[in-house]
């Protein structure tokens, strides 16, 4: 099949030409515009690091720093995984000597073409010098470069032979050079001499985590994925890269609903696009090899023996090979196959075998898996094979093995026992951190007690449920007292940090150390992190270390274990953990799927994060103080309450003393002793009372503190006397463009207990901000199935709670944002306030003003604060509503038009440059508009830059290929465009 990665080109394809042909895996999936790429374009030559475009994997860029440690490195993993584009983006970023050499195919002689690839790269890197002819002037040439060359050498096994190897083991002793080989297999170089410290590379640090896939969806290919979807994505595909990207291919602009329903039920358009993955990683393998992974394919976990009874034949052997190839992953007891290779396979089988021998295999299959101690493969090969009551038999004797498992993919399956179906969804809602609904499910689903009808469970599956259904109620009601289970015990810490409560139990190292951090005792807490932990209390104790220390590798290794684990409320929190940018998005995800933990731990972050910086907090501190007090957690509350003090005084506000105070009081009762000593410190600054502070100070030092909390607060502040000040309303701020966001006053409005059609509603209203919306058209957009008086009502309640969100204590009638007259209802912009859709609409139409009057540049000037203004379609949360779909498609227009006006007055106006970066942007807001890509041809031919000129008419000419319109059609277009 043909090769996808992104620097291979057609022999025919002149240099830098944008060529049609399948692209990397991690590239983004748009039409590629020309001119965007830095100079100098990229070469032909197989010598250089190339332009990668696609997302920048931070956490990838940590682990290959320790190139720089190490004097060779492997980076070994199967086609697809993305090796080639990660590592071009280290090599640009890293800001070192790099020389990179890639071969596209197996040379017939691979030293030479070692010797004169290396010769090329190094003469890149080192142009004084004339470019070396044999192998012994090449290690001289390396070892007179003066300082440290990075050699590269990408798909190195292509190249892998002993001569070759010899060849890299005498340029290491000659010169100071690192040595990073990029395959598919391990290579047979020296990894293991010991003068030369190695580093291996592998498949799973290549793979995708989910906040990669988030970030990659959200900022590369513009389609956001919701953080659920994207760790379903990397659970369906492993981490993969070039199936992650043909999920988009196969999806893009299908919208989030289409979309989730590819991604949770896999159709023939996504099957169809992964198999040319399958492909490609399994197109080196001999027929016998692939035929053996076909038959095993149902086993998930491949072991010598149970291949040998499938095939026939010993395949001890051909399993290592293909661990070696990276096709298998070793795992305990035998090897898995990736997800993506997998269920393709098993399809094949389908096909091969025909359906009534397919089922029986998949059934002999699902027998082994049993009798290897692997119950929940078992229950999932005999969903497969559409046996549900041989699953729901290995359900009823292994129940609560099958429902601790990770994988509870066969809950979905049409006709099983819907109480095995609504146990597995409670128990994915606790791992999802939605504890109501999994609450829900368990209640509806009978519970632990059996009725008449139904078979009593065995006692390990009872024992199960009944268990997970007093965890739920602890942590929901709280009506109960918790058990021996040591997660219910963790609920009772959060309210009272009693070190000692886990002292006496087996699982005591991660109470002991949570009470010990919520208590404020940082140093045992950390030490009680440090000492690690297996299992779920593991990944609490970790979560906790790093939520003591950030870090980003730390984070990192969280999301990791997280995701194996299938603890999606635990990868979010971790991602946000990695990714501070990111907290505000992740804490509203959190809200949106009722996971109010996690929307905690997040707002805690926030906060945290906030202190530090020393920026203004008091909202975010006000909003984590209620967020405790709902879940009744007042240990946690004692800090956020100590948190706002510091907040308040910092920001100077009148109130500041009284928070203060209030924090010591709150501490006191909670008995936080952590809390309370920063509380103390503040309130003695706020008095400037030395004493106490200095007694606060000591405590804070004693547990571990690594700043004061009042650091930096202005000491001896009092209460401001008491003021009168005019009464005033507080400016809107509005943003509909790329998601919606309002602030009062320049704060985020607290939106919790705000039901999702109400604010639907609020986002209604600002579409058109100042302008009024009858109240019949609002009806018939939300409440379509409801008669008109329950649909009123449901308006009046909406009303009602928004107005609350939006001016807390305001009285009936008197507010200022929301108002009603008659029957319509308006969102009004005091004086002072922003709307971006109304600001837009003002500049597109000075602009259009003053372009009639002959006034470029004042047109020029609106025309780029109105495009400034454009972040994005409106309001990509709602989807396809139609209340919103024909506003953002009007403003869509709008903002093409006004970038190919800008593009156009620059043109007029000698300054094609700026043509050419205005008519990119209309470009990347429509690709399909005709003129903007006439116009951007005019613009590279008015710069002198022809090759530009060529690849915007190569990239137009694609776009018209996939409408349709081709051949003569075509060229008189271009003939028009000129």
């Amino acid at each position: 099949m043909p090769d996808t990665r992104t620097d291979r080109r057609p022999e025919t394809a002149p240099p830098g030409a944008v060529v049609p042909v399948p692209r990397a895996p991690d590239r983004a999936d748009r039409v590629v515009l020309p001119g965007r790429a830095p100079r100098p374009a990229v070469r032909r030559e197989v010598v250089g690091t190339p332009i990668a475009p696609g997302l920048v994997r931070d956490r990838l860029n940590r682990v290959f720093a320790a190139f720089a440690e190490h004097r060779i490195s492997a980076v070994v993993a199967p086609t697809g995984t993305g090796k080639t584009t990660a590592l071009a983006h280290w090599a640009r970023d890293a800001g070192l000597d790099v020389a990179w050499l890639r071969v596209a195919s197996r040379p017939e002689d691979p030293l030479d073409a070692t010797v004169r690839g290396l010769a090329g790269a190094l003469h890149v890197l080192d142009p004084s010098r004339p470019r070396a002819g044999d192998r012994d002037t090449l290690i001289t040439r390396f070892a007179q470069y003066d300082g440290t060359p990075y050699v590269i050498v990408d798909d190195f096994h292509h190249l892998d032979t002993p001569e070759v190897a010899a060849l890299v083991d005498d340029l290491l002793d000659a010169s100071t050079a690192r040595v990073v080989v990029a395959a598919r297999r391990e290579p047979g170089l020296h990894l293991a001499r010991s003068e030369f410290p190695s580093l291996l590379v592998g498949p799973e640090d290549l793979r995708l985590r989910t906040p990669e896939i988030e970030r990659l969806f959200a900022d590369v290919y513009q389609e956001p994925l919701s953080g659920y979807d994207a760790w379903s994505l990397a659970q369906r595909t492993d981490g993969l890269a070039a199936a992650v990207h043909l999920f988009h291919q196969a999806t893009r602009n299908a919208g989030p609903a289409a979309r989730r329903e590819a991604l949770h039920h896999v159709g023939a358009q996504v099957d169809l696009a992964m198999a040319s993955v399958v492909a490609e990683a399994l197109g080196e393998h001999t027929s016998a090899d692939v035929e053996l992974l076909r038959l095993a394919s149902p086993l998930e976990v491949l072991t010598p023996g149970r291949c040998a009874d499938l095939t026939g034949r010993p395949c001890g052997g051909t399993l290592r090979d293909l661990a070696r190839h990276g096709t298998l992953r070793p795992v305990a007891g035998g090897y898995v196959l990736p997800k993506v290779i997998r269920r393709h396979l098993l399809e094949e089988l389908r096909d091969v075998l025909g359906e009534g021998p397919f089922v029986e295999h998949v059934r002999r299959c699902a027998r082994a898996n049993l009798a290897d101690g692997r119950p929940a493969a078992a229950v999932r090969a005999f969903v497969l094979a559409g046996d549900l009551a041989a699953a729901e038999a290995v359900l009823a004797t292994d129940g609560a093995d099958v429902l601790l498992d990770p994988d509870l993919s066969w809950a979905d399956a049409w006709g099983l026992c819907e109480r095995w179906s609504r146990r597995a969804r409670a128990v994915r809602g606790v791992r999802e951190g939605r504890f109501e609904d999994a609450a829900r499910e368990l209640a509806e689903g009978g519970g632990a007690v059996a009725d008449p009808a139904t078979p009593q469970l065995p006692d390990g599956s009872a024992r199960l449920v009944a268990r997970l259904q007093h965890v739920l109620r602890v942590w929901t009601a709280g009506d109960v007292q918790p058990g021996d289970c040591w997660f219910e015990q963790l609920r009772a810490v959060l309210r009272s940090p009693d070190p000692a409560r886990g002292g006496r139990r087996a699982d005591g190292q991660v109470l002991h150390a949570v009470a010990a951090a919520v208590a404020g005792d940082l140093v045992t807490a950390r030490q009680l992190c440090g000492d690690g932990s297996e299992g779920r209390s593991g990944l609490v104790l970790r979560l906790l270390d790093t939520l003591l220390d950030p870090d980003a590798s730390r984070a990192d290794r969280l999301v990791d274990e997280a995701e194996r684990a299938g603890v999606p409320w635990l990868v979010r929190v971790a991602g946000g953990l990695a990714d501070p940018a990111s907290v505000d998005r992740r804490i509203r995800e959190a809200d949106a799927t009722a996971d109010p933990w996690g929307a905690l731990l997040l707002a805690g972050v926030r906060v945290l994060r906030g202190l530090v910086a020393q920026r203004d907090a008091v909202a975010e501190c006000e909003d984590l103080a209620g967020r405790c007090r709902a879940l009744d957690v007042p240990a946690l509350e004692a800090w956020a309450r100590t948190a706002l003090a510091v907040a308040s005084a910092r920001a100077d506000l009148p109130e500041a003393l009284r928070d203060a105070e209030m924090a010591v009081a709150f501490a006191h009762s909670a008995q936080v002793p952590g809390a309370l000593a920063a509380a103390w410190g503040v309130l003695g600054t706020l008095r400037d009372d030395a004493g106490l502070v200095a007694d606060a100070a000591a405590q804070a030092a004693a547990a571990g503190f690594d700043l004061a909390p009042w650091d930096g607060l202005r000491a001896g502040a009092v209460p401001r006397p008491a003021v009168v000040a005019e009464e005033r309303v507080a400016p809107l701020e509005v943003r509909c463009f790329g998601g919606f966001s309002v602030r009062v006053d320049g704060a985020v409005p607290t939106f919790r207990g705000v039901r999702p059609r109400a604010r639907e509603l609020l986002r209604m209203l600002a579409l058109d901000a100042g302008s009024q919306v009858h109240r019949e058209l609002i009806i018939d957009a939300l409440w379509p199935q409801l008669d008109y008086g329950s649909g009123t009502h449901n308006l009046h309640v909406s009303i009602s709670s928004l107005r609350t969100a939006l001016e807390p204590g305001v009285g009936r009638g008197a507010s200022r944002f929301l108002v009603r007259d008659g029957d319509r209802y308006a969102l009004l912009l005091p004086p002072g306030s922003t709307a971006d859709l109304v600001d837009f609409t003002h500049h597109v139409r000075v602009a259009e003003e003053s372009r009639a009057a002959g006034e470029s540049d004042a047109a020029v000037a609106a025309l780029e604060r109105a495009l400034e203004l454009y972040a994005g379609d409106v309001l990509p949360e709602d989807g396809p509503a139609e209340w919103a779909v024909a506003v953002r498609d009007r403003f869509k227009v709008r903002a093409c038009e006004a970038a190919a006006l800008l593009g156009d007055l620059h043109l007029h106006a000698g300054r094609p440059e700026e043509a050419a970066a205005a008519l990119q942007r209309s470009l990347e807001i429509e690709p399909c508009r005709d003129a903007s890509w006439r116009l951007l041809i005019r613009a590279y031919e008015a710069t002198g830059d022809l090759a530009a000129a060529e690849r915007a008419w190569r990239a137009y000419r694609a776009v018209l290929a996939s409408l349709g319109v081709v051949g003569e059609s075509a060229e008189l277009l271009r003939s028009r465009s000129r």
